[in-house]
């Protein structure tokens, strides 16, 4: 037995709902996962049967756990579309019943913040696991000692022990837990003696030995299933300006923000979370400015290396225009719609004539002020191919010029 800790116990709130593995009737306190009330399945639930001792694996790979003969899981994963994160994230949701059908245990994972709450606490038995995880019997008590709850988890810290995990290089939060409302010695727990009892019983063993089957991979917090398509399984929704001079589409989840201090359209796409990714202006009676790469001053900054190009065509009439990856000599990674030439030179010069407009489609650059997507990808690190630039992209070949201004 490890030494009895009174402090803050690390508990999850996911966005998904899923019901404690505990019987109404049992005195065992079950930490739930809960859910953002905007969230819906992406499917209605699905009970596979297993026959055979088999392994299950979450639907996108984050974990993986032995399944008892006779077994089922009450499959109820979905998409949710808003994360602190910026983007959709994928949150398994899964219950584990015996052959009667009973709900035995419960595994869930997602992207999410932890909570604490002030407990006595002692682990009785503990089975150790890989990336510095327990499968863990162990009690809690809170007040003067009057309540008593026994619980069987996976754990990170036997000195603080929870029902939510972390291991160290992970990004997603998990949660795997056995109900012992099934185990008679268990039955009446109502003070240490029978706490330490339940917990040292043949059935808080059987309940150890399927937690410590657990198995986790270290995959990001926005890690899908193949069959899901985050950017096209969420909402987007069309933006048109004031002015009806330029529209464009962006995740429902997203805002624009149509800065105060200019007379004409100056938008910019904002991810969930603040950061400002893309800014998208029309400015009528503008003349355009000398390239920035032509200038001493800037040509260091603003040459980039080409990462990606493909042609768009936001309005009619243009010189042909191209939508480039590239990244900047002073290692920032963007994206911006340019002229087919200055990426063939590649200088950053987004400003794009139209008639007597100038059309800006890019990633905020050249700037100081804080809250810039870049701020999320150190020296671009990552960006490529993420879930950001994938909206970035989209977001951008979406861009529509309907009037321009003379």
């Amino acid at each position: 037995m490890t030494g009895r800790t009174h402090g803050a116990i690390a508990a999850a709130i996911l966005t998904v709902v899923l019901a404690g593995c505990a019987a109404p009737a049992q005195e065992v306190e079950q930490e739930q996962v809960g859910s953002s009330p905007s969230a819906a399945p992406s499917a209605a639930p699905s009970v596979e049967p297993a026959l055979e001792p088999t392994t299950f694996t979450t639907r996108n790979g984050t974990a993986w756990f032995l399944l008892p003969d006779g077994w089922t899981v009450e499959d109820t994963s979905m998409l949710d579309p808003l994360s602190d994160r910026g983007g959709p994230v994928w949150q398994n949701q899964i219950v584990l019943r015996d052959a009667e059908g009973a709900e035995r245990a419960a595994y869930a994972d997602g992207y999410a913040d932890d909570v604490g709450a002030a407990m006595e606490v002692d682990v009785v038995r503990s089975i150790p696991m890989a990336d510095g995880l327990h499968a863990a019997a162990w009690w809690s008590t809170t007040g003067e000692g009057d309540v008593w709850h026994v619980h069987a988890t996976v754990v990170q810290d036997l000195a603080q022990p929870g029902s939510t995990v972390r291991p160290e290089g992970f990004d997603r939060l998990h949660s795997f837990s056995a109900g012992l409302a099934s185990v008679p010695a268990c039955a009446a727990v109502v003070d240490e003696a029978t706490a330490i009892t339940c917990l040292e019983s043949p059935g808080a063993t059987d309940a150890l030995e399927l937690l410590a089957t657990l198995d986790l991979a270290a995959l990001p917090w926005d890690a899908m299933p193949d069959d899901v398509d985050p950017q096209a399984d969420v909402p987007w929704i069309e933006f048109v300006s004031a002015d009806g001079a330029i529209a464009f589409s962006h995740p429902a989840s997203w805002t624009v923000r149509d800065q105060p201090w200019s007379e004409h359209p100056f938008l910019t796409l904002v991810t969930p979370d603040g950061s400002e990714a893309l800014d998208v202006r029309l400015d009528p009676g503008a003349a355009p400015h000398a390239a920035s790469c032509e200038q001493p001053e800037w040509a260091a900054e603003m040459r980039f290396t080409l990462l990606s190009a493909e042609a768009v065509e936001p309005a009619a009439d243009a010189a042909p225009l191209e939508l480039a990856t590239f990244r900047l000599g002073s290692g920032d990674i963007g994206v911006a719609i340019m002229t087919a030439d200055r990426v063939a030179q590649g200088c950053l010069e987004p400003e794009i004539v139209l008639g007597q407009a100038i059309l800006q489609v890019t990633t905020p650059y050249a700037t100081d002020a804080p809250g810039m997507i870049l701020e999320r990808f150190p020296g671009g690190a990552g960006f490529v191919g993420s879930y950001e630039h994938a909206v970035m992209l989209d977001v951008a070949r979406s861009v529509e010029v309907r009037v321009i201004p003379g």
